[in-house]
């Protein structure tokens, strides 16, 4: 048997669940939310977790896109090796998106020319505090990866045209993805004030920026935000009909909303 705590980390929010059971009876209950101050580090803790004292307990964190930054690109040829990679995706993330590598912890999934690598950039303040409180309460830290990239996984296996977009609104920042023949071509994050007709604005960029292809747009969104998407209800998508509980630890519901809100 084995026992996990899945964290969702955002920009402003803080959200537990436990895992716990057999892999056939396994059930999934939430630990509660917090609020902390991204800006302050420190404000987060795991004091409210509720850990079990006698054993170690395994942990998975999905950061959420206000802390982090994306990019898809298409790397030199030539380089020799991971480090060389990620020096020069690097480069490019500080020249276009202007982050210091002292701020950022950078990671990609390198890929050979000519296709593209997909480059994340989190906060790294955020990440060595996780790091130092994982220690400190014993927690293994398995996995520690952007809340969104499991939800274009589970887009894609689902929507199989060639050109296709995701936007996913989270509660303080939203993402984009835009593929094009069958490969992710761009990935962006930023932040939002729940502002009224963004996800009108952006559908109607990526339309403008298909090149005449037609793309199959999908909209993801909790239901505390769907308000903010005034669009063809066809492209919102649905909490049952992503069921990936391996990938998102049943966090469905930050993401995805309830068919009854449709109704």
């Amino acid at each position: 048997m084995t026992e996990a705590i899945h964290l969702y980390v955002g920009g402003k929010q803080l959200i537990a669940r436990r895992q716990s059971g057999y892999p056939w009876r396994r059930r999934t209950e939430s630990l509660g939310a917090w609020g902390w101050d991204a800006a302050a580090p420190s404000s987060l803790t795991f004091d409210q977790l509720a850990l079990p004292k006698k054993r170690r307990v395994n942990l998975h964190v999905y950061v959420g896109s206000a802390l982090s930054r994306f990019m898809v690109l298409a790397l030199p040829v030539g380089l020799r090796d991971l480090g060389e990679q990620r020096a020069a995706a690097q480069a490019q993330m500080q020249q276009q998106l202007g982050l210091n590598p002292a701020d950022w912890n950078f990671t990609l999934d390198p890929q050979r020319a000519p296709a593209k690598s997909v480059v994340c950039a989190v906060r790294r303040n955020v990440v060595e505090r996780i790091e130092a409180l994982s220690t400190q309460h014993g927690l293994r830290l398995m996995s520690l990866q952007p809340y969104v990239a499991g939800v274009w996984n589970a887009f894609q296996e689902r929507k199989k045209a060639p050109e296709s977009a995701l936007i996913a609104i989270e509660e303080d920042a939203f993402t984009v993805f835009v593929a094009s023949a069958g490969a992710l071509e761009s990935m962006s994050s930023l932040y939002h004030r729940r502002e009224s007709g963004l996800v009108e604005r952006e559908i109607k960029r990526l339309g403008m920026s298909a090149s005449g292809v037609e793309q199959e747009i999908g909209v993801a969104l909790p239901d505390s935000l769907a308000g903010m998407a005034q669009t063809n209800p066809d492209r919102i998508l649905f909490k049952t009909a992503y069921l990936k509980e391996a990938i998102y630890a049943d966090f469905r519901d930050l993401l995805f909303v309830s068919e009854a809100q449709q109704q």
